[in-house]
């Protein structure tokens, strides 16, 4: 009788180690979580670009960069980039605002109370060619549109 219940119980625990099932889970649990949180991070990379006078999008290298700071989740924080001082007498080409993948880590390290933004700036490049007279460089107080007509004339 004593070894008929011994191979009962040695049938019923056949298959496991020991070990519970849950082991296996967490495992595919903390897996499956990585895998999320690597999409998610990829994927957020984002840019807004703007182009004032159209065309396609500038992929060269800009003239302006810097990382600006931003707090809890990108409420807080207002920064300003004043493109007649980085552009001078040039026209400004492409404006951009970017969350790099190296902005969403250091979010991401700080529990999104510090959150980066880059800024980017493309100016006009000097053997340029003006084609027409909305292609004028930007007035000496970086207002465009005011004084429009008042440097065409000048020009002439």
């Amino acid at each position: 009788m004593k070894n008929r219940i011994k191979r009962l119980v040695r049938n019923n625990n056949s298959g496991r180690t020991g070990k519970s099932c849950t082991g296996s889970h967490k495992k595919s649990a903390a897996s499956l979580l990585m895998l999320c949180l690597c999409s998610c991070l990829l994927a957020a990379c984002s840019s807004v670009t703007v182009r004032p006078y159209g065309g396609e999008k500038d992929t060269s290298p800009p003239d302006y960069q810097d990382s600006k700071a931003f707090y809890i989740l990108a409420i807080f924080g207002d920064h300003t980039v004043n493109t007649s001082e980085v552009c001078g007498q040039r026209r400004v080409m492409q404006m951009q605002a970017v969350t790099s993948l190296s902005d969403w880590l250091q979010s991401l390290f700080t529990l999104f109370i510090y959150t980066p933004r880059t800024a980017k700036v493309w100016c006009e490049k000097q053997d340029a060619v003006f084609l027409s007279p909305y292609a004028l460089p930007a007035p000496q107080g970086g207002v465009i549109g005011e004084n429009r007509q008042e440097m065409l004339q000048e020009e002439v």
